[in-house]
């Protein structure tokens, strides 16, 4: 199994299940501004969702402007508020609501394809989308489930 999001292939061949899963034929969602990762890849003992973010597979006319909103966006930090949080949340909502096996593990990878990234801009990273986000919220109150 290949999946293909803009320039960035993955083989999931591997996997009990990969879908596409920002797809609203899949979720049936296609208003209300909610979001959902790009991919969920199901494994025998684990979930990932997979988002993908990729402003260099812009069309060259756009592609410097795409790249400069992208690295102000990861600068301010509305990259994580604005757009991998509420993918996160959303794409666990839409999993609860389908009754999907939430006991498992759940990881939630971001792909950045940026070249012209600096190291440091992406230090630190994690621990600014667990501490800044709903996430630290969920984690200081202690519930019995971990968060993904």
């Amino acid at each position: 199994m290949q999946w293909c999001e803009r320039n960035l292939c993955f083989d999931f061949s591997k996997a009990k299940l990969a879908i596409k899963f920002d797809n609203p034929e899949w979720h049936g969602v296609t208003h209300g501004g909610l979001c959902a990762a790009d991919f969920l890849v199901e494994w025998d003992d684990q979930l990932w969702l997979i988002e993908i973010k990729d402003p260099e597979s812009t069309p060259a006319a756009h592609r410097e402007k795409a790249v400069k909103k992208f690295s102000h966006e990861l600068e301010q930090k509305t990259l994580i508020s604005k757009q991998l949080s509420p993918t996160l949340r959303d794409s666990l909502f839409y999993l609860w609501l389908e009754n999907w096996d939430l006991n498992k593990p759940i990881h939630y990878f971001v792909v950045i394809g940026l070249e012209s990234i600096l190291p440091r801009s992406l230090s630190g990273l994690k621990h600014t989308f667990l501490k800044e986000t709903w996430c630290s919220a969920l984690e200081q109150r202690g519930w019995k489930q971990r968060l993904a």
